[in-house]
């Protein structure tokens, strides 16, 4: 899914959140070697300061493609996904 990006996602700079990001995405044996820090836009869901679903952008310029959308298995079913990606695409659309 392609679209504009607006200036509301942020990075994630902080190595603790990194880890947290990568551990999502190797628990659903999705693809995590090529991730750029500085080049995506990510978007962590929390509860009880524990990462349970994470949704990144890829960046093209003023574009931005949804490239990992992933949640802890224990929370899966729950809608988390759905919604996390609704307010990923929320945040992200020019106003």
């Amino acid at each position: 899914m392609l679209f504009r990006l607006g200036s509301r996602m942020n990075t994630i700079p902080k190595p603790q959140d990194q880890k947290a990001v990568i551990a999502l995405l190797k628990e659903n044996d999705l693809p995590f070697k090529d991730l750029d820090f500085n080049r995506y836009k990510f978007r962590l869901k929390m509860e009880s300061d524990e990462s349970i679903a994470v949704c990144a952008v890829e960046e093209f310029g003023k574009y931005g493609l949804l490239r990992s959308l992933s949640v802890r298995k224990g929370f899966q079913g729950k809608g988390i996904g759905k919604s996390l990606c609704e307010e990923v695409l929320c945040c992200c659309r020019n106003e």
